[in-house]
């Protein structure tokens, strides 16, 4: 059975996803800063650390098959933006490169809706394959979170024996890429 590891596996949605591996009887673990609640821990190994600790990343990664990358910096209101785009963008860029060194065939990286608008325009429109640019963000979360996107399409985008890209998503809609 594959072991699968739930990066952000406390937060709000990594707790729902967690619980719902279980329920399929899957082998789950999570990095994450936080120990995770009762109702998600149950069966489930945790491992304390951030996607930023190389090697914590790489010991979490041991045995694992699959990955889905949740852990972010949320919100909008952080007193060091920079925070954003390192825990975001270069966490994502550590998951994946010790990802593809240790072989995992699957990894799923979630984003957030908010990359598919840029700024607000006077003028009310909908684009369908909207591809706004970190510039047009409206902030430091969005760039960050649209950066760390960018990197996982690359990812999916470049040969490697061991992450492939499933596809695209449905109607240029955008949040959960595998690579």
């Amino acid at each position: 059975m594959t072991q699968t590891l739930v990066t952000g596996g406390s937060g709000f949605i990594g707790q729902h996803l967690v619980a719902a591996l279980l329920a399929q009887g899957r082998r789950v673990r999570i990095l994450d800063l936080r120990s995770p609640s009762c109702a998600a821990a149950g069966g489930a190994q945790y491992v304390k650390g951030s996607v930023l600790d190389p090697e914590v990343v790489r010991k979490a990664l041991d045995d694992v098959g699959e990955v889905y990358h949740l852990a972010a910096l949320p919100g909008m209101w952080m007193p060091r933006k920079d925070d954003f785009h390192t825990v975001n963008c270069r966490g994502t860029e550590i998951m994946l490169d010790a990802a593809r060194k240790s072989g995992v065939s699957r990894f799923l990286h979630c984003s957030t809706e908010s990359i598919l608008f840029g700024r607000s325009h006077p003028a009310s429109f909908v684009i369908e394959q909207a591809r706004p640019t970190p510039e047009e963000m409206p902030g430091a979360y969005t760039r960050s979170k649209l950066l760390a996107e960018q990197r996982a399409s690359q990812a999916a985008a470049s040969p490697s024996p061991t992450c492939q890209s499933q596809g695209g998503t449905p109607r240029g809609r955008r949040g959960c890429l595998t690579v």
